[in-house]
């Protein structure tokens, strides 16, 4: 009875102790991307804006069968949220992206527990520092998909070791993953066609079929979204009518693989391998410069073949644009901020192996105390500057801001200048008429959905150049062709290389933005 007693004591006391871990992961989490939310009542991230229209019109989303095939896992939780408390989408998401970051740190430390089988401090090391990154802030920017994907695709991980006795929370969670993000679900599927192999190579047959057994949910599912997304898979729906005004929009194109030198990608290469190699160059040094070293140092020992695994294939995704720029996986910048999950691990790995070498005489906890300084002080200044003076990686390092922004205190414009986009689309609500139409590129799109009224047109051109919206437009002969921009030489030039026509004449300006009508 004293031996089961001692026992059960000393579970608790563990159960505790790692307790105690995992809620300080998750209020560091919680804590660092509180920030920026904390400093500004405008809603920061690209793509903060889409997902308020995403949770608004959440009713008419899930109604589409379709809806199983676009990732949806993260309307299925948001979008009732709205329906039953009401709150606006943006206080929604301001509350969503800290409790994200949150949950992303705990499955973080968790992986470095299970799949590495790291003492606490050392996980708790791994976590801070993976915390403090500013390619893991900017993945939880405004990429919240990304984001959730990578939280369950982390609980994933551990269950590789010890297969036999997780196989039904294998089979949920990487079905959560499809649901999630198509980024990481291809991860998933490298790493588990990996294990595949390896366990055929070794004739572990048996594995090898309760592995391909347990995948095969998520791989049909995953199958069916692959299909889709290049246009072979389309259930018949008739969607309710759209609570938003009427889009016309220049078609999209649905490619897993891209020519970048084509000019027609989110950023304009103009033909030349040369920018594509700076971008590229630029963007690595940016996100990695300050945990590179240390990455370095620790892969040597870090063996663990799921993290080799994940950092061979992103960095795949990430350089095959400089190899076969004419036919490569889209949206490499994407595939590069993704190393930052293994990079951590190797940071973390890597401290412990200068620290252990005693020709360094320097001691693991000047050397951690040192780092995380370095990485905070750059993390607070990343989320707190402004973005007339940021101070980042990305705004030291060009042009590497064309991926990342060079400060969190953003959306799809500067937070200075969201109030004045508002002012700009009600404005055009009194002036617009059923003869007239509103050109937007992606920065506005969102904006004009929320702030439109129903009964306008938005002409939407993408990442073009505003004469492929001009062209458009006057194929239905609107008598009145406005377009939202910034004044003359501000933002839009910039940021996208977009002038201001001299057909152009602006008509009505609220600080920075400017409404201009088509002569």
């Amino acid at each position: 009875m004293r031996c089961y007693a001692a026992q059960l004591r000393a579970r608790v006391t563990k159960i505790c102790r790692e307790g105690r871990y995992f809620l300080l992961v998750f209020a560091l989490g919680i804590l660092v991307r509180s920030i920026p939310n904390l400093i500004t009542q405008f809603p920061t991230g690209y793509d903060t804006v889409y997902y308020a229209t995403q949770i608004l019109d959440w009713r008419n989303s899930l109604a589409d069968p379709n809806i199983v095939f676009q990732t949806p896992l993260h309307l299925l939780i948001l979008g009732p949220i709205y329906g039953i408390t009401g709150l606006d989408p943006f206080t929604i998401l301001k509350v969503a992206q800290p409790l994200l970051y949150g949950l992303l740190s705990i499955a973080f430390y968790y992986a470095s527990r299970r799949l590495l089988n790291w003492e606490p401090k050392q996980a708790f090391l791994a976590t801070i520092i993976f915390s403090l990154q500013t390619t893991t802030l900017r993945i939880s920017f405004d990429l919240l998909r990304n984001e959730l994907g990578l939280v369950l695709l982390l609980f994933i991980l551990p269950t590789f070791k010890n297969f036999k006795k997780r196989q039904v929370m294998f089979t949920l969670l990487s079905t959560l993953v499809i649901l999630s993000h198509q980024t990481t679900s291809i991860i998933l599927f490298i790493i588990i066609v990996y294990y595949l192999f390896t366990y055929i190579r070794k004739g572990e047959y048996c594995e090898a079929r309760r592995l391909l057994l347990y995948s095969l949910p998520a791989a049909l599912l995953f199958g069916a979204v692959i299909v889709n997304t290049v246009g072979l898979l389309n259930i018949p729906f008739t969607p309710a009518p759209s609570i938003f005004t009427n889009i016309i929009s220049i078609p999209e194109k649905n490619n897993i693989f891209f020519n970048y030198l084509a000019g027609e990608d989110f950023v304009n290469y103009n033909q030349s391998y040369i920018n594509l190699l700076t971008d590229v160059l630029s963007l690595y040094l940016a996100s990695f410069i300050l945990i590179l070293p240390l990455v370095v140092k620790g892969t040597r020992s870090l063996k663990e073949k799921s993290i080799g695994v994940w950092t061979g294939f992103c960095a795949f995704g990430a350089f095959m644009c400089l190899i076969t720029p004419s036919f490569a996986i889209l949206l490499w910048h994407r595939w590069m901020q993704l190393l930052i999950v293994p990079y951590a691990f190797y940071a973390t790995n890597g401290i412990y192996m200068i620290s252990r070498n005693w020709k360094t005489r320097i001691s693991r906890k000047k050397l951690v105390i040192m780092t995380c300084t370095i990485y905070a002080i750059v993390a607070i200044l990343y989320m707190t500057t402004p973005y007339t003076n940021p101070i980042s990686p990305y705004a030291a390092i060009s042009p590497s801001s064309k991926y990342s922004p060079t400060t969190m205190l953003r959306n799809t414009v500067p937070i200075e200048d969201t109030p004045d986009v508002k002012q700009a689309l009600l404005w055009l609500n009194q002036n617009m008429g059923n003869d007239t139409c509103l050109l937007t590129r992606d920065a506005f799109l969102n904006w004009a959905k929320l702030y439109l009224d129903k009964g306008n047109t938005i002409i939407y051109y993408r990442f073009k150049d505003v004469s492929a919206g001009l062209k458009l437009a006057e194929t239905f002969n609107y008598s009145r062709i406005y377009w939202i921009w910034w004044a003359e030489n501000g933002v839009g030039l910039s940021r996208y290389g977009q002038s201001v026509p001299n057909d152009f004449l602006p008509i009505y300006t609220t600080g920075n933005i400017v409404v201009y009508k088509h002569a």
